[in-house]
């Protein structure tokens, strides 16, 4: 049987008086809420490490092993964001409604990015190279935004 109560107490039996009912149930919406919202914060890691992955991977600010370690610790970070959210289990109304277009939208500007890295120098940093990389993290942040925001 499934507990709800912190005192083991089991909610099915009926015996539940309607103050603590109500105090449970406020108790498992802020936990409910909670869980859900920590889709927001992996959309913020997302969207902070992805100006740092672009400018790191693809400009000599950096050399050639640590380019390939920066590239190897974007895809961990994000394939354990990834596969940590598809266990949590709990999602909220707003990422329900704005992950799947968002994500989509991410992966555009992702491609555009690396696009352009692959059809321009991009090893001095120019400004529009950074301007381009920040760009990309905008769909990140205004998904973290949105469902940090409720």
């Amino acid at each position: 049987a499934f507990k709800f109560m912190s005192d083991g107490e089991d909610i099915r039996r009926g015996d539940l008086e309607p103050a603590r009912a109500l105090a449970e149930a406020a108790r498992i919406g802020a936990m409910v809420q909670r869980k859900a919202r920590w889709h927001g914060w992996a959309w913020l890691a997302v969207a902070l490490a992805t100006p740092l992955f672009l400018l790191g991977t693809a400009t000599d600010a950096v050399s050639r092993p640590a380019q390939f370690w920066i590239a190897i610790a974007f895809m961990v970070v994000t394939g354990a964001l990834a596969h940590l959210e598809t266990r949590r289990g709990v999602v909220g109304r707003e990422t329900a409604d704005i992950d799947r277009p968002l994500t989509w939208l991410y992966m555009a500007a992702m491609l555009v990015v690396i696009g352009l890295t692959l059809l321009f120098d991009t090893s001095d940093a120019p400004l529009w190279f950074v301007v381009a990389a920040l760009a990309a993290a905008v769909p990140g942040l205004v998904a973290a935004w949105r469902i940090l925001s409720r």
